[in-house]
């Protein structure tokens, strides 16, 4: 099954958005692009999809039977140390 899981980021550092395997992997990859780490970010497990995208509006972009679900919020640091498995 493809999947990815998206990390959203808003706050004082602008809007950074990074995919990855892992929470923590799409975490560090909005740090790369600049986020702070205690900037807000928006969590969401996309289903059916490997490479979403986020728009400039911040508009999620996936494949049209994909599914995408909001896991919550937390700050970029938060993120970055969270553990996460699909089985």
């Amino acid at each position: 099954m493809k999947f990815r899981f998206l990390a959203v980021s808003f706050g004082s550092g602008g809007g950074y958005w990074g995919r990855g395997e892992t929470i923590a992997e799409a975490a560090q990859n909005i740090k790369k692009e600049g986020a702070f780490t205690r900037d807000k970010c928006a969590l969401f497990l996309i289903l059916g999809d490997d490479k979403p995208t986020v728009t400039g509006g911040g508009h999620i972009q996936r494949a049209a039977d994909s599914q995408n679900f909001k896991l919550g919020v937390v700050t970029v640091g938060q993120a970055l140390r969270m553990e996460s498995e699909i089985l």
